[in-house]
């Protein structure tokens, strides 16, 4: 299964590190970064991920701190083969049933 990483604020994904290095082999971890040189907003960062991170085989998104609004951001695009979205200690806030169900049938909820 291919894990897309989102990091927090820093952009970096410095924290993912040791989940990467532990990783079962049957995950393929890749960190997504933000560009140091520029400040992106939330859609920025969403077309960012999704032109350049997006793996062609099955994958799950987790998230974390800042990237929780990119996340659901790229999840709302409905990016073929997304499986699922996981989101830890993200800036996101609690999603109206509205908003869910725009992409819960993806996952079918």
């Amino acid at each position: 299964m291919n894990i897309l990483l989102l990091p927090g604020l820093d952009g970096t994904g410095r924290l993912f590190e040791p989940l990467v290095r532990y990783a079962p082999e049957w995950a393929s971890c890749t960190v997504a970064r933000y560009p140091a040189d520029r400040e992106l907003s939330y859609p920025e960062c969403a077309d960012l991920v999704s032109a350049e991170f997006l793996p062609d085989a099955p994958f799950v998104i987790v998230a974390e701190s800042f990237s929780g609004p990119v996340a659901i951001l790229t999840a709302s695009k409905r990016p073929p083969n997304l499986k699922g979205l996981v989101l830890f200690n993200t800036f996101a806030y609690r999603a109206s049933w509205r908003e869910i169900a725009t992409f819960a049938p993806r996952f079918g909820i």
